[in-house]
């Protein structure tokens, strides 16, 4: 009997000895076995559609059995719509939006995609004008439609210092400085929908040329600045096109400046008098300087002059004679070969010379070559 008993409790340790043994060994086991996390995948990431339209979305749930998910959208449903079946209906405005797909394993982990709604751009059935003048209103009515039928509205993107826009209409009033030189226009279309369009032109106003006539007489005491009576001579512009010139009178003044209205950009012929200027400029100074004083006036009266120890005249010598007062003439006669001898050369200056200014210093003669 006592053998027997002590054979049981020896087994009965032994038993102990490999229950131990084995619960150390499932213990060590248990982290090397987790599962691996749940992540969630959207196809396709990104998208991009127009307002009202729809686009299909996917899901993948990685590391689980259970691949079901619930749609939404981050921005709410000012954003759109999702069915349970992944299926995204736009708004009827442009945006940037996100679709966000939740595991339903594990409502921690998301997948989302990016959508990009696009709004048609408005289209333009105005067309804006470009003749303008300098000093009267310009007036544009834009006008523009939505295809997805929203309301339209107008900015003034980039115009001239002036310009405005009032609703639908531009308007301006180009001023002298603006005339006669292009000036650029943008306005910008957008719908309720976020869509945009720009249109794009130039306007080149007519504009008016403003001259001066300034005399400044030189005289033995300095200079002195007498305004040129411009109503005293013919002022006109000719503007060239089409194989000819247009004919555009002015206007003069006797304190010295005139105008000449609506005057295309580009060059034309400045008619002043007798004398013409080549010119794109919008501000003339056709003064002069003048040897002698103001206000003289002319009258009569005879040179006698006798040349000795001279040559005889050849057809390249000349005969001039000046005064260096206002309103005198500048004679000069050239030569002619046989056509003038110096004595009917002398005659001739003598005639002319009646109508030379008198009361002043003599006049100056010079005869010689060119």
């Amino acid at each position: 009997m006592r053998v027997r008993n002590a054979v049981g409790y020896a087994c009965l340790i032994l038993s102990l000895i490999v229950i131990s043994s084995c619960g150390g060994g499932s213990g060590s086991g248990t982290g090397s076995n987790a599962p691996p996390p749940i992540s969630v995948t959207v196809a396709p990431s990104a998208a991009t559609i127009g307002i009202n339209q729809t686009q299909t979305f996917a899901a993948s749930v990685t590391n689980s059995q259970n691949q079901r998910v619930s749609w939404s959208i981050q921005e709410g449903a000012t954003a759109g719509s999702i069915t349970t079946a992944g299926i995204y209906t736009a708004p009827g405005s442009a945006g940037t939006y996100h679709v966000i797909a939740t595991s339903e394993a594990d409502p921690t982990k998301k997948g989302s995609a990016l959508v990009t709604v696009t709004a048609p751009a408005p289209i333009f059935s105005s067309v804006p004008p470009v003749a303008a003048a300098e000093g009267t209103q310009y007036s544009y009515q834009v006008a523009a439609t939505d295809p997805a039928g929203t309301a339209v509205t107008y900015t003034l993107s980039a115009a001239p210092s002036g310009a405005a826009i009032n609703g639908s209409t531009i308007t301006w009033i180009p001023t002298q400085a603006q005339s006669r030189s292009a000036n650029a226009f943008t306005v910008t279309a957008r719908s309720a929908a976020g869509g945009t369009a720009s249109q794009q032109w130039t306007v080149t106003p007519s504009g008016t040329i403003n001259g001066t006539r300034m005399i400044t007489y030189v005289t033995d005491s300095g200079t002195l600045d007498v305004p040129g009576d411009t109503s005293a001579f013919p002022i006109a512009a000719y503007v060239p096109g089409q194989g000819g010139f247009t004919k555009v009178n002015g206007q003069g003044n006797v304190n010295g400046t005139f105008t000449i209205p609506n005057i295309p950009a580009g060059y034309y012929w400045l008619k002043h008098g007798n004398y013409y200027y080549w010119t794109n400029s919008s501000t003339v100074d056709t003064g002069y300087d003048q040897q002698g004083r103001p206000g003289l006036v002319a009258g009569s009266g005879y040179v006698d002059f006798n040349v000795t120890n001279a040559r005889p005249w050849q057809y390249y010598d000349f005969v001039e004679v000046y005064s260096s007062n206002a309103n005198a003439w500048d004679l000069y006669i050239p030569g002619g070969g046989d056509r003038w001898n110096l004595a009917n050369t002398d005659r001739a200056v003598a005639e002319r010379c009646t109508r030379a200014s008198a009361g002043g210093p003599p006049l100056c003669c010079a005869i010689g070559n060119p």
